[in-house]
């Protein structure tokens, strides 16, 4: 099962322009019997904003600047011979 959220604003007024994404995924699954556990299949947390604003009025040229948010809820696991291994990268 994956619950999943996607969603977008989007603001104009005058010179200024700001676009926002936002992109969640929670998934799980099981392998094989009931003996085996779920084990998530996704997961992320996905946020970007951009904001513009017009430095000629009239024209195309924008001072633009971005913000990019990337996570996950719960750390990642790889799995061998159901030992489980840390596999998450932190920085």
């Amino acid at each position: 099962a994956t619950a999943f959220f996607l969603g977008a604003a989007n603001y104009h007024k005058n010179r200024i322009r700001w676009n926002s994404l936002l992109d969640i995924a929670y998934g799980l699954q099981r392998l094989g019997s009931k003996e085996y556990p779920f084990r998530k299949n996704e997961d992320k947390i996905y946020a970007l904003t951009k904001i513009s604003y017009n430095m000629i009025n009239g024209e195309k040229l924008l001072l633009t600047s971005y913000l990019d948010f990337r996570s996950q809820f719960a750390p990642g696991f790889t799995f061998y011979d159901q030992i489980k291994y840390d596999s998450s990268v932190y920085i």
